[in-house]
């Protein structure tokens, strides 16, 4: 696993540094995990077969077609839970709702909200709230047997792999992702890919934020950083840490890959910066997560 430290530790080999999502960014594989792996293991393990239909269709519209999109799963968790009690269903009107207070507590420590962090967890909390963390520990060691096992071979998304040789020619590469780091490593060796990268980054690393701004610091001009993904938590990444934002749009990966390709990257590589092109892929991005962005 990399940590925050190695990424400091880590020499360039190029001026120019490029960070990469994964999960619908690469890899075809954003509705496949969430429809596959995510659901079934929610509606199970929090007995919410009454609401199972509306279950399923709040999971997807927060994980692939809203500004939550791409965010780590516990919070995504949280806000799910979040929504499904302000809908105040009449076929769950008993329901007891899950605390997940530790969620945001973690978060305020600024500690990666992992399993294994999840696990350590010790702070003064009562027996329910204790049988919340674990049950919020099942869920999320079910969805990974279940990715393990289900989620094989996932195809890359056309463009990415050649995009990718290219750009390792001219800039260090590093993953930046919410996906667990042996999943990553999986996936990335897999198809061949692991040896564009020098590093790779998961849940475990820390925020994209954090992992960003080790990576640049005293080590890059910010205006030769380049930041890819699929999701707002990338785009705000990006713009915490000052550096340029290219998006892959949901349901346009294939020709997000070719423009990136073909209009942005000899522009990004010659520091010549095209803020028309920018501003019209952050248009199109916000409108195909259904979100307006902070910039």
């Amino acid at each position: 696993m990399v940590t925050i430290s190695d990424i400091k530790k880590f020499k360039p080999t190029f001026d120019f540094l490029v960070g990469i999502d994964s999960d619908g960014t690469v890899f075809d594989s954003m509705n496949i995990k969430h429809s596959l792996c995510f659901i079934d293991p929610l509606i199970n393990i929090y007995k919410l077969n009454k609401v199972s239909y509306q279950s399923e269709q709040m999971w997807k519209e927060i994980n692939l077609f809203s500004i939550n999109r791409g965010i780590n799963r516990f919070e995504a968790l949280s806000i799910f839970f979040e929504k499904l009690k302000f809908l105040n269903l009449d076929a769950i009107s008993n329901y007891d709702y899950p605390n997940l207070n530790f969620i945001n507590h973690l978060k305020s420590l600024n500690i990666p909200l992992t399993d294994k962090n999840l696990k350590k967890l010790k702070y003064n909390i009562d027996e329910n709230q204790y049988y919340d963390i674990k049950k919020a520990i099942l869920w999320s060691d079910t969805v990974n047997k279940k990715v393990a096992n289900l989620v094989k071979n996932v195809p890359l998304i056309p463009g990415a792999s050649k995009t990718i040789n290219y750009i390792c020619k001219h800039a260090d590469i590093i993953v930046v992702s919410n996906t667990p780091s042996a999943v990553l490593r999986y996936d990335w060796s897999n198809c061949n890919i692991n040896n564009s990268v020098s590093l790779i980054c998961g849940q475990e690393t820390g925020s994209k934020i954090d992992i960003l701004e080790a990576a640049i610091i005293e080590k890059y001009d910010k205006e030769k950083v380049l930041m890819i993904g699929d999701s707002p938590s990338d785009f705000y990444a990006a713009k915490k840490n000052d550096i340029s934002f290219f998006p892959i749009i949901p349901g346009k990966e294939d020709s997000s890959w070719a423009f990136l390709e073909s209009k942005v990257l000899s522009r990004f590589f010659s520091i010549e910066k095209n803020s028309k092109f920018e501003r019209e892929k952050i248009i199109e991005f916000e409108s195909a997560i259904n979100a307006k962005l902070n910039y």
